[in-house]
C-alpha cells in the first residue's frame, strides 16, 4: 500500500484535498465495526476550522475522529501488547509528581540541584545525610515554598518529556551512567559549558526518574511497535480503523513520523502538509548540502542569493519537510511523495500579491520603483490613517503604525469601518481575521473599542477565541476562594465577591442586598485580617451585638455607638430580621468552610473527595433552579476535571501519591480546568485569535497587532534547564521560529489585504 505524502503551497487546495478525502468512500475490507476515520492534527483545537470547512463542502462534518498523533499512537501500542501502562509513564503532567517526591526526599542530590532546591524550600538541610528517618524538605518550607518547589518539578518535567521525545539516546546513556555528549563532538566553548553544568544532575534525576516509576520494560513499547507491526495493523483493523489523515503541521516528532509511515505500509494513511513554496526546498539550487542534523539554532541556511523571505520566515517549515522527505530513506518503507503545484493567483491586489508569489516562487521580493510618488511609495509604509497613503488602499499591503495598542485597535476601527459599511464596502465581518501577538492583554482594549459603537456607525460583531484560562463562573469562583490567604483577607476582596450573582446565590443574597451587606461590614470597622481590632472576627462582634441591642426610639436618638474601642454609625448596623441572621450565617459559613478545607496538606484524591463534598453542601442546592443550566453544566466541567485529577496522581508513580498543600492543589486544578476548554469556533463577526495560536483559513483579510520589535518575535521560550538548546538538533523549534512561520502562515492566508 504504501504511506501517501501530498504537498501543496496553497491553503484552499489543501481544505479542499482534505474534503475530497473525507467524502470519498472508506476502503473497509479486513476492519470491524463499520469503519473510523482518523484525523491526526497537532493540536485538537485545529479541528474546529476543519469541520467548517466540511460543512461548507458536504454540508455535513460528522464521523470523524480528531486525535493527537502521540496519543492514538501510544494507545495503539497499549491496545496491542500486554504489560505497557495505559497512560504513558513520562508526560509531564505524570512525571512532575515522580519529580516532587524526589526533590523532597532526596538525601544524595548533587550539590548544584540541592542549591537549587534549598533556595526554593528554605530547608538547609537538603542534599544532606540525614540521621533517621528521611523528612521531606516540605517539612520546613515557608511560605509560598511548596509551590516553588512544584514550579521546578514541572519545568523538569516538560525538560525530561522533550528528551523521551526527542533526544532518547541521551537518555539511555545516562541510564548507562554516561555523558550523552560523544567525545569529540563539535561544540563551542559555551554549550560545553552549559552541558558540563547541568548534565550531571540531570543524569542522576534520571536514575532516580527510573527508580521511582517502578517496572519499565527493557525495550521501549514504540521499539516493539515496530517489531510486531503486524499485530499492530491486526489491532488496528479490529478496533474498525479504516483510513487516517495526517493534517501534517510542524510539531511531530520523527519517532511519531516513522510510526505513522509504518502503518502506511498495511492501511490507508495519507500525509496532507502545507509547502510555503511550489517546489520542495531540498531541490533548491541555493543550498550546497542537505539540511545538517546538527545546526546552531540561527545559522542561516540559505545563503545572500536565496529567497530572503523563506530564509527569514520559514526554518520551522522547512525543517518538517524535511523530516518528511527523511522517510523516503528509511529502508522497507514505501512512500510516495507528490506536489501540487498550481498556478499563482494573480487576482490578488498588487504588493501582497508580489510578496506572496515572491514565496511560492522563491525569488526576491520586487522592490518599489523610486519614481512612484511619495503616497504610491507609502503602499509598504506607515500611515495613521488610510487616508494618509492613498496606495495603501490598493496594495493589499499596509503597515500602520500605533500609539499602543488601544490605539492600533482605534485605526484598525477606523479602517474596518471603511471596508465595512462606506460607500465602497466590499467586505462583510465574517471576511476578517485579527490576529493578536499577547490576545490576553488586548483583549480589555478589544472589548472597550470594538464593543462599543462609534458615532454614526453600528456595532460591529466580533468574537474573540476563548482565553486560555477556566471561564466558568463556579470554576473561576472556586479559584478566587482557594486562593484565599484568611491572614490577608480584606474588605475589599470580600466585596468584590459579593459582586458576583452566583457568590450572592451561595449565601442567599439578592443582586441589591450585596452592597447593603458591605456597607454593614464596612461599618462594623471590617478592614482586612492583618490586625484584631478591623478584622473579620471583629466586625460579626459588632454586627451582632448591634442586632441583641434595644433600637433608638422615635429616631431621636443619635446613630454613633460605642462598641469596644470603636464608634460605629448604628444605622447601618441592625440585623432588623430572621433573613438578615440566615445571610450573615451562610457567608460567615461559606468562609469558614473554605477556611477549614485550606489548612492541611492532602493527596490529589483527598482535595477531589473535600472538594466534592464542597460542592454537594454548597452548590448542588442551586442546580435544581429554573435558571440553574448554566451552573448545571460548570458543575459538570469542573466534576470531569476533578475526576481527571484524582486518576493523575493514581497512575503517576509506584509509590504513595504525594500530599500537596492548597497552592499546589489550585494550579493542578486550573491546569485541568485550562485543559478541557473549547476551541475558537469562528463566527459570522470579526474573529480575532492569539497569532500562533491555531490553524487558519483563508479569509479576504488579515490583520496582525501588536508587531513591536519587543514582542514579536518573542524571547526564547527555551527553558535554561532544557539542554537541546546547547545542542541543537533538526526539527527542534525554537519559540523565534515558531513565531516567524506564524507571521508566514497569516502572510499566505490572506487573500486580499494583509495588514
Amino acid at each position: 500500500m504504501g504511506l501517501g505524502i501530498v504537498l501543496f503551497s496553497r491553503l484552499e487546495n489543501w481544505f479542499d484535498a482534505f474534503a475530497l478525502r473525507i467524502g470519498a468512500p472508506m476502503e473497509t475490507s479486513g476492519t470491524l465495526l463499520g469503519g473510523r476515520d482518523l484525523v491526526l492534527l497537532p493540536r485538537l483545537s485545529h479541528a474546529s476550522v476543519l469541520d467548517m470547512h466540511l460543512a461548507r463542502s458536504h454540508g455535513v462534518s460528522a464521523g470523524l475522529d480528531y486525535l493527537l498523533p502521540g496519543r492514538f499512537l501510544w494507545q495503539l501500542t497499549t491496545d496491542s501488547f500486554e504489560g505497557v501502562q495505559a497512560q504513558a509513564p513520562f508526560e509531564a503532567e505524570r512525571l512532575r509528581w515522580s519529580l516532587l517526591r524526589i526533590l523532597r526526599r532526596s538525601d544524595d542530590m548533587p550539590q548544584a540541584l540541592a542549591a537549587r532546591v534549598r533556595a526554593l524550600s528554605g530547608d538547609a538541610r537538603v542534599g544532606e545525610p540525614q540521621s533517621g528517618t528521611t523528612k521531606s524538605s516540605s517539612s520546613q518550607a515557608g511560605p509560598g515554598s511548596e509551590l516553588a518547589l512544584f514550579d521546578l518539578a514541572e519545568r523538569l518535567a516538560r525538560v525530561f518529556e522533550g528528551y523521551v521525545l526527542n533526544r532518547p539516546d541521551w537518555l539511555q546513556a545516562w541510564q548507562r551512567k554516561a555523558s550523552a555528549l560523544p567525545q569529540g563532538q563539535a561544540l563551542g566553548l559555551q554549550q560545553r559549558e552549559r552541558f558540563a553544568a547541568l548534565e550531571p544532575w540531570q543524569a542522576w534525576l534520571w536514575q532516580r526518574i527510573l527508580e521511582d516509576i517502578g517496572e519499565l520494560s527493557e525495550e521501549h513499547p514504540f521499539a516493539r511497535f515496530e517489531r510486531d507491526l503486524d499485530q499492530v495493523v491486526a489491532t488496528a483493523r479490529a478496533q474498525g480503523i479504516a483510513r487516517i489523515t495526517v493534517m501534517g503541521l510542524p510539531g511531530l516528532t520523527t519517532q511519531q513520523m516513522r510510526l505513522l509511515a509504518l502503518l502506511g505500509q498495511h492501511l490507508d494513511v495519507r500525509w496532507l502538509a502545507m509547502n510555503p513554496c511550489r517546489s520542495f526546498w531540498d531541490d533548491l539550487p541555493e543550498l550546497a548540502r542537505r539540511v545538517p542534523e546538527s545546526f546552531l539554532p540561527d545559522e542561516p541556511w540559505l545563503n545572500e542569493q536565496g529567497p530572503r523571505l523563506l530564509g527569514l520566515w520559514g526554518k520551522a517549515q522547512r525543517d518538517y519537510l524535511a523530516q518528511l522527505r527523511d522517510l523516503e530513506s528509511v529502508p522497507g518503507l514505501s512512500v510516495g511523495l507528490a506536489e501540487i503545484d498550481v498556478p499563482a493567483d494573480t487576482t490578488l491586489p498588487g504588493r501582497l500579491r508580489d510578496l506572496q508569489q515572491a514565496i511560492e516562487a522563491r525569488s526576491a521580493f520586487p522592490a518599489v520603483d523610486p519614481a512612484v510618488s511619495a503616497g504610491q511609495a507609502g503602499e509598504a509604509g506607515q500611515a495613521d490613517t488610510a487616508d494618509e497613503a492613498p496606495g495603501l488602499a490598493s496594495s493589499g499591503l499596509q503597515v500602520h503604525g500605533g500609539q499602543g495598542l488601544t490605539h492600533q485597535l482605534l485605526l484598525l476601527r477606523e479602517a474596518l469601518l471603511r471596508r465595512l459599511e462606506g460607500p465602497q464596502a466590499d467586505l462583510k465581518p465574517s471576511d476578517c481575521l485579527i490576529l493578536c501577538t499577547d490576545l490576553e492583554a488586548a483583549r480589555p482594549a478589544i472589548h472597550q473599542v470594538f464593543g462599543t459603537a462609534g458615532e454614526g456607525t453600528g456595532r460591529m460583531a466580533y468574537r474573540i477565541a476563548p482565553a486560555a484560562r477556566p471561564s466558568g463562573a463556579l470554576s473561576v469562583l472556586l479559584l478566587d476562594l482557594l486562593a484565599l490567604r484568611w491572614s490577608a483577607f480584606s474588605l475589599e476582596q470580600l466585596a468584590a465577591w459579593l459582586a458576583q450573582p452566583l457568590f450572592s446565590r451561595l449565601v442567599q443574597l439578592e443582586a441589591t442586598q450585596a452592597a447593603q451587606w458591605h456597607e454593614r461590614l464596612a461599618a462594623a470597622g471590617f478592614i482586612t485580617n492583618r490586625g484584631e481590632r478591623h478584622g473579620f472576627d471583629a466586625a460579626l462582634e459588632r454586627l451582632l451585638l448591634g442586632a441583641a441591642l434595644p433600637q433608638p426610639a422615635g429616631g431621636h436618638e443619635a446613630p454613633a455607638l460605642q462598641i469596644g474601642e470603636l464608634v460605629v454609625d448604628r444605622r447601618a448596623l441592625p440585623l432588623s430580621s430572621p433573613q438578615d441572621l440566615a445571610q450573615l450565617d451562610s457567608l460567615i459559613g461559606l468562609l469558614r468552610s473554605l477556611e477549614r478545607l485550606t489548612q492541611e496538606a492532602l493527596t490529589l484524591a483527598q482535595w477531589v473527595e473535600q472538594i466534592d463534598t464542597w460542592l454537594i453542601d454548597w452548590v448542588d442546592p442551586l442546580l435544581p433552579a429554573p435558571d440553574g443550566e448554566a451552573l448545571r453544566e460548570d458543575v459538570m466541567a469542573l466534576r470531569l476535571a476533578l475526576n481527571r485529577l484524582a486518576r493523575l496522581q493514581a497512575t503517576a508513580a509506584t509509590g504513595a501519591p504525594e500530599a500537596v498543600d492548597v497552592s499546589i492543589f489550585r494550579r493542578c486544578l486550573e491546569q485541568a480546568l485550562t485543559a478541557s476548554g473549547g476551541s475558537l469556533q469562528l463566527s459570522g463577526g470579526i474573529n480575532f485569535m492569539a497569532l500562533g495560536d491555531g490553524l487558519l483559513p483563508p479569509v479576504r483579510l488579515v490583520a496582525v497587532l501588536g508587531m513591536d520589535l519587543s514582542r514579536w518575535p518573542r524571547p526564547s521560550l527555551l527553558d535554561e534547564l532544557d539542554l537541546t538548546g546547547a545542542w541543537p538538533r533538526r526539527g527542534d523549534l525554537s519559540s523565534s521560529a515558531a513565531d516567524r512561520a506564524a507571521l508566514l502562515d497569516a502572510l499566505l492566508a490572506a487573500r486580499s489585504d494583509f495588514w
